[in-house]
């Protein structure tokens, strides 16, 4: 009986329990020497600092929101992204991540602090310095609503002078490029102004000739209304082509807001069918004059919003917190390090133990076995080292 359970290999908790009290002294000198080694390691790796600024979403009023507070009642949300199930502060979020991630950005600040030399890069590959700034930040779009703008280095002064820099750049950046949106806008609203003015003043004239041919004409109070309904409709189908102008150079041809905006056109353009012919000649010019003066009276105070953003050079960006200084490093994470090195160390002690108590018990039940797994492993590695001396120098 007894011989047969010295035959048996390593099993039930009773088994494990005794193997690792016979090994405990080996497993916690095997625990112990890594964990300090690890200890050492961690302290002797280079330190990481972590800056991070929080910004807030604008509060900008922008020329497609005008459009779509004065188109109607189809459109009266026509806020951007809305649709996207976003706001318009997301929407800008997004136009800063773009912005810290590009070269024009990048190369400043690698200039500004002579990243090159920092990070230990050849002077003829600067490239290499952008990669390098390029993974030491990382920006979050938060739960909040706020956008996470983290700058890592390993000189913790540097760090947060980096990250207010780089707020600076990307609030200028964002500044040229609104003021570029703005002047475009601002063109392409004063071509349909001067084509509105010109369209009113040939009706004008025309009006005045027929007046002089067939006489004054004062429509009714009734008739009036009419007109005045059908200018209005007039007026909404201009104020939707102007906003279907815009998106068009600011968005993509699948862009939701831009299929939301054809399809209310298109309504328009259906009420518009509708509208029974006046019969009378001075009635249609006077509707046409209606029309062209209620377009002037709407478009006048979007070309006067267009020049004002054009001119505008207020700070772009709502910084909640500022980067400050970091006291403790981000990086390494001297307890993690220790920890995970302590669980693996345990682990392969006690794998050891337990694969040299299971040879100790083959040798002392199983000697034949032993022997030929003791000759196997001799072979390999006599196969291994005439592998190598057979091995030209260099691998050829």
């Amino acid at each position: 009986m007894n011989g047969d359970q010295r035959t048996r290999g390593i099993s039930g908790l009773g088994d494990l329990l005794l193997v690792l009290s016979k090994w405990k002294k080996f497993i916690a000198v095997n625990v112990l020497v890594v964990s300090i080694v690890a200890a050492g390691i961690s302290f002797l790796l280079p330190k990481w600092y972590r800056s991070t600024a929080t910004i807030l979403p604008p509060k900008s009023q922008n020329l497609l929101g005008i459009l779509g507070s004065a188109s109607s009642t189809l459109s009266r949300s026509i806020d951007p992204l809305r649709m996207l199930g976003a706001g318009r502060g997301e929407a800008d979020f997004y136009r800063y991540l773009a912005i810290v991630r590009s070269r024009s950005l990048l190369e400043r600040v690698v200039k500004e602090f002579n990243l090159v030399e920092a990070y230990g890069i050849p002077q003829d590959e600067p490239y290499k310095a952008m990669d390098e700034l390029e993974k030491n930040i990382n920006l979050r779009v938060n739960e909040e609503g706020t956008l996470s703008i983290e700058v890592t280095d390993r000189d913790s002064s540097r760090v947060a002078t980096m990250a207010r820099y780089i707020i600076a750049v990307l609030d200028e950046i964002n500044q040229q490029l609104g003021v570029t949106e703005a002047r475009s806008n601002r063109e392409f609203l004063e071509q349909r102004v001067a084509d509105n003015l010109r369209e009113m003043h040939q009706i004008e004239e025309t009006l005045k000739e027929f007046q002089e041919k067939h006489g004054f004409i004062v429509p009714s109070d009734k008739t009036s209304e009419g007109i005045s309904a059908v200018a209005e409709l007039y007026v909404r189908k201009t104020v939707k082509e102007l906003e279907l102008g815009l998106l068009k150079r600011t968005v993509g041809n699948d862009d939701p807001r831009l299929m939301m905006a054809q399809m209310e056109l298109s309504e328009i353009d259906k009420k518009l069918q509708d509208v029974p012919e006046l019969g009378v000649t001075y009635l249609r010019l006077y509707r046409d004059f209606t029309v062209q003066q209620r377009i002037y009276e709407t478009i006048i105070p979007i070309l006067e919003q267009a020049r004002i953003e054009e001119r505008r050079d207020t700070p772009t960006l709502l910084v909640l917190d500022y980067p400050d200084v970091p006291q403790i490093p981000y990086s390494p994470k001297k307890r993690i390090i220790v920890l995970v090195f302590f669980l693996l160390s345990f682990l392969v002690g006690v794998t050891i133990a337990f694969v040299r108590e299971n040879l100790q018990r083959m040798k002392s039940d199983r000697p034949e076995e032993y022997d030929k797994l003791v000759d196997g492993w001799n072979g390999l590695t006599r196969w291994i080292s005439f592998r190598r001396s057979i091995e030209p120098p260099g691998g050829e």
